[in-house]
């Protein structure tokens, strides 16, 4: 299980894209793209000001964490999917 951290503002999270997540908070992205084992963390260094995520095909998660930008509308953090693609594996416990 590792953990990423979405950087570098507006983009696309899928199964192939790694521009956008790095190892570290407020990291360089190209670290790769999460699995259905790792953790994913939006928060204040993923962007400067408002942003958006567009979900698409593959895009998986164990868990996701949410924050705000770091200025502008704090409150404009937005995840856009035409479907529901992130996937949880099941507890074994």
């Amino acid at each position: 299980m590792a953990t990423y951290y979405w950087v570098a503002g507006t983009g696309t999270w899928d199964a192939a894209t790694t521009t956008h997540w790095a190892t570290s908070s407020g990291g360089s992205g190209g670290a790769g793209v999460p699995t259905a084992t790792d953790d994913v963390i939006f928060n204040s260094a993923s962007s400067a000001a408002a942003y958006t995520v567009t979900i698409g095909t593959g895009a998986l998660a164990n868990n996701v964490t949410m924050g705000q930008p770091a200025s502008g509308d704090r409150k404009s953090t937005r995840l856009n999917s035409s479907h529901i693609p992130l996937s949880r594996m099941p507890s074994s416990a």
